[in-house]
């Protein structure tokens, strides 16, 4: 796509910034046209919700008041496609050169205009898109197929966010890591590689993850948001965010051995003496590859750079927390699968196809969106179809006293009206034992070195059946030593007429994830990780009484191979002094609801030529002898009105001081 301005406004708000608004259209290249503002011709607002640290993904939309004139019209919007038009809000900086304030995608759902003579008002609603992630399959990785490997969270993130098509930066600041080395390292909500290939990308074991549901469970692993800002993503940790100054200092400290102290103090002298904040920042360009670290100055000042208007400021305090938690779900951690893309959602790895079978993509499919397909398949004898490559899966060595472990076979049917009778699949489970090949005789339930092929009706039609194969028998050798296992699929067999197309979806052998060690060949063992549990962080001691409580919910991954969660350190804390991110983020949680936190709310006016937005920091300084705040607010919710210079702004003011003691614990929900 090549886009061209097609229409431009340019304007000076109420104090005389300049500002602009262009719309570009795809393959446009004539002439320029003007644009005819309301008295408001541009409104953007950040939707959040009133809990900070269950926003993980802020979506922004650009409102455009305009008007139709004898003169000046405008294309029919609504006849066009989402990715048609693109409006793009700038600012002149200091420096007297347009910077992007905000960049989206015209979307006309439903247009409405007054039925009348010219002038004409009417609105257009434009989007950054991170809404529409839910219509894009998450990405998954390709082969080698390797559990141990992935696609780095960066990567990850930029493919997510590719979908866009708006071709942004990626600016982090975060604090987690799970380990410094030196000062300033790269953040680990972009460096880790926290979802892996075969294990957990997908979900409920066989189903593709929408972009949205995978970005949000990424950003909650880290405590982190994303939203559009300047023309910019910024991924932004919830908490224990503040100068940069302060945070190599309180690094150097701790690494010296000495856990730091008076933290909010040194964020307060450095904001006095500052009358700044500068942000360590790494950025990323659009392919998530990292270009280079800043420190970006963010901070607004209450009352020079915004001023409230209105008189409508409220400062409102929410109640102390007694104790946080996160309730943690995973479907994948008592999944093992001996037969790779088990699926076939990674194409046809890990299979042989004959010339009777094909990959299908969103036709008949049980989960996810590919199925195998039989084509003119031989209707009698016994005739191999398709079948796992066991034989090349050493990485998937199998033990036959693995608990649980089952074949399956999901076979769709589709029939017309026609009669069709004694409809019958025919699957063989072979085992690769040198010198002799041992298949499963399910009749006896038992292994046995002749060739045998397993037979189940089917008897559902037009709807997806499981049919299922449990390994609970005797036979097989003692020597368990590089077994590999796998399945074949032989044609099907039926009477009558009215069969049209067979699909075969999640086909394999699974087993318990977990995997018993030191176990005699007939040993059983049924232990199971825990596929929910509950982490609570709950304070130790205070000399007050506080009953509330908050709780984060969601899908979470585990970049373990055992279910659990990996330990990381932050800044303030010995790089020895180790504990699972949820700990951090729980500490952090109990850190700012450790008093009355406090929310602000109230409309500003913007004085400088940069609009205030959503990733900068507010600090309420009134001066020491009226109202000075301890350190800088988040911005939850931002509502910028362009030629006003005005800005509605909910914010909440953090507590970064010294830990407050806190008891952890792990409990089966």
């Amino acid at each position: 796509m090549a886009y061209g301005v097609k229409y431009r406004l340019e304007f000076s708000d109420v104090l005389t910034k300049v500002k602009k608004i262009e719309i570009w259209k795809d393959g446009y290249s004539g002439a320029v046209l003007d644009m005819v503002g309301q008295a408001e011709p541009v409104v953007i607002k950040w939707n959040a919700n009133d809990d900070p640290y269950n926003s993980p993904i802020i979506g922004s939309v650009c409102t455009l008041n305009l008007f139709t004139t004898d003169t000046v019209t405008y294309d029919n919007f609504y006849e066009h496609d989402e990715r048609e038009y693109k409006v793009k809000i700038s600012y002149k900086d200091s420096s007297n050169v347009y910077r992007t304030y905000w960049i989206g995608w015209l979307v006309v759902d439903r247009f409405k205009e007054q039925y009348k003579a010219n002038p004409v008002a009417f609105s257009l609603n434009a989007y950054d898109g991170l809404g529409t992630l839910d219509n894009f399959d998450a990405p998954i990785g390709t082969s080698p197929f390797n559990e141990a490997t992935g696609i780095t969270n960066s990567t990850r993130i930029a493919t997510i966010l590719a979908n866009l098509n708006l071709g942004l930066e990626i600016y982090v600041q975060a604090d987690l890591m799970v380990s410094f080395g030196s000062y300033p390292k790269r953040k680990n909500v972009m460096s880790d590689t926290l979802i892996t290939n075969g294990r957990n990308e997908l979900l409920n074991k066989f189903d593709l993850p929408t972009c949205k549901k995978q970005l949000e469970a990424i950003l909650s692993n880290y405590n982190c948001r994303i939203f559009q800002s300047y023309g910019r993503w910024y991924i932004l940790e919830n908490s224990n965010i503040f100068d940069a100054n302060v945070k190599s200092s309180i690094y150097s400290t701790a690494n010296g051995g000495t856990t730091p102290t008076g933290i909010q103090s040194s964020i307060t002298a450095q904001l006095v003496s500052a009358n700044d904040e500068v942000i360590q920042t790494d950025i990323y360009n659009s392919s998530g590859v990292y270009q280079s670290s800043t420190n970006e100055s963010v901070l607004k000042t209450v009352p020079t750079n915004l001023k409230n208007i209105g008189g409508d400021l409220i400062r409102e305090y929410i109640q102390p927390l007694n104790e946080a938690k996160y309730k943690f779900s995973t479907t994948q951690n008592n999944c093992y699968e001996y037969t790779r893309n088990i699926g076939f959602e990674y194409g046809t790895y890990g299979w042989v196809l004959s010339s009777y079978a094909s990959l299908t993509t969103d036709d008949f499919t049980e989960q996810g969106r590919k199925a195998i397909k039989f084509v003119n398949a031989p209707t009698s004898g016994e005739t191999l179809v398709f079948n796992s490559d066991y034989a090349g899966q050493t990485a998937k060595s199998w033990n036959y006293y693995y608990t649980g472990t089952t074949a399956q076979f999901g076979v769709f049917a589709e029939k017309n009206e026609n009669s069709v009778s004694s409809f019958t699949v025919q699957v063989r489970i072979v085992a690769d034992r040198s010198p002799n090949f041992h298949y499963w005789d399910d009749e006896n339930s038992t292994w046995t070195t002749t060739e045998t092929t397993i037979t189940r009706t089917v008897e559902v039609f037009n709807n997806w059946q499981v049919l299922s194969i449990p390994f609970t028998g005797t036979g097989y050798p003692t020597n368990f030593t590089g077994i590999q296992i796998g399945v074949q699929v032989l044609n099907c067999t039926y009477s009558g007429t009215g069969i049209q197309n067979i699909y075969f979806d999640n086909v394999g052998i699974l087993g318990n994830y977990f995997k018993p060690s030191g176990l005699s060949a007939a040993a059983n063992d049924n232990r199971q990780l825990p596929s929910a549990y509950i982490e609570f962080a709950k304070r130790s001691s205070t000399s007050s009484v506080y009953s509330d409580e908050k709780t984060i919910t969601g899908t979470y991954y585990f970049s373990t191979g055992n279910g659990l969660p990996t330990t990381y350190v932050y800044k303030r804390t010995r790089d020895t002094d180790v504990k699972p991110m949820y700990h951090r983020h729980l500490q952090n949680i109990l850190n700012d609801y450790r008093t009355f936190l406090v929310r602000y709310e109230g409309t500003f006016r913007n004085m400088d030529n940069s609009p205030v937005s959503i990733h900068n920091r507010i600090w309420f300084n009134f001066g020491t002898s009226i109202a000075q705040d301890p350190q800088s607010c988040y911005i939850d919710g931002l509502t910028y009105n362009i030629k006003s210079a005005s800005a509605k702004v909910i914010a909440h003011l953090p507590n970064s001081d010294d830990d407050i003691s806190c008891i952890f614990r792990i409990t089966s929900e």
